[in-house]
């Protein structure tokens, strides 16, 4: 998994405060931050952010991710 930059983390810290998302749920919107650039960086896929998303998602369900795992993530599917 590709790390991610100093600025990027910073800059989306600010987002999840910005947003009121609890701290305690931070660790989680990280994950799935890292989660889906690396799933990016490793499929080309349309400039459409909703298509990556919908691609994303259909890529959990690929590997088995739950139903409740994917409601864990911040994206909200």
């Amino acid at each position: 998994m590709l790390p991610i930059s100093n600025e990027i983390t910073v800059a989306y810290d600010a987002v999840l405060k910005k947003r009121a998302v609890p701290v305690t749920r931070h660790a989680d919107y990280r994950k799935w931050l890292r989660y889906f650039l690396d799933f990016r960086s490793k499929y080309t896929l349309s400039d459409l952010r909703s298509e990556q998303v919908r691609l994303f998602i259909q890529k959990l369900k690929e590997k088995k991710q739950t139903t409740e795992q994917q409601k864990r993530s911040p994206l909200g599917f």
